[in-house]
C-alpha cells in the first residue's frame, strides 16, 4: 500500500476519533458494540495504520497514539456532556499498543518474506541477473572454474 495513502488514513482516522471523543453524545457515531470493544478497536486500528505509515519511527507513533489517546480522555473534562474515566483511557492505552504491536509484526514479517525471496534461486529478480552476464565473462569464469578443478585434482 502506499505510504502516502496510509498515512493520509492514519490522521484521517485520529481525526474521526478526537471528532467522536469530543462531540456531544448526540453527534457521536453509535456502533451495536460495547464502548469498551469500540476504545480498544479503534486505537488498534489506529496504532497499526501509524505504525505502517511510519514504520522507521516506532518511538513517535507510540508518543502519537499513546499520547492521543491520554489527551482526549483529559479533553472530555471540557466538553459539558462528556465525562473522562481513568478505565476508557486505559483500555484506549491498550489498543493502541497493541495496534503498534501488530503492526510492527506486519512489518517483520514483510521483511522476513523479502529476505526469504531474495534467497531463494527461482525470484525472477536473480534470474534476470543471470541472464544479464554477457558470454564472454561466463566463459572467463568457466575457464577460472576449470583452471582450479584442474589444480585441485593434482593436490
Amino acid at each position: 500500500m502506499s505510504q502516502k495513502l496510509l498515512k493520509f488514513a492514519a490522521w484521517a482516522g485520529l481525526c474521526v476519533i478526537a471528532f467522536s471523543t469530543l462531540s456531544p453524545l448526540r453527534d457521536r457515531p453509535i456502533l451495536l458494540t460495547s464502548s469498551k470493544l469500540e476504545h480498544l478497536a479503534a486505537f488498534a486500528i489506529l496504532g497499526t495504520l501509524f505504525c505502517l505509515a511510519y514504520p522507521r519511527r516506532t518511538p513517535a507513533v507510540l508518543l502519537i497514539v499513546l499520547g492521543s489517546a491520554a489527551l482526549l480522555e483529559v479533553l472530555q473534562l471540557l466538553t459539558p456532556d462528556r465525562h473522562a474515566r481513568t478505565l476508557d483511557a486505559l483500555q484506549k492505552i491498550a489498543g493502541g499498543a497493541a495496534g503498534v504491536f501488530a503492526g510492527r509484526a506486519v512489518l517483520h514479517f514483510d521483511r522476513a518474506r523479502f529476505w526469504l525471496l531474495r534467497a531463494s534461486d527461482t525470484h525472477p529478480r536473480l534470474e534476470i541477473r543471470r541472464e544479464a552476464i554477457p558470454r564472454r565473462a561466463s566463459r572467463t569464469v568457466e575457464k577460472a572454474a576449470n583452471i582450479r578443478h584442474r589444480t585441485n585434482l593434482h593436490d
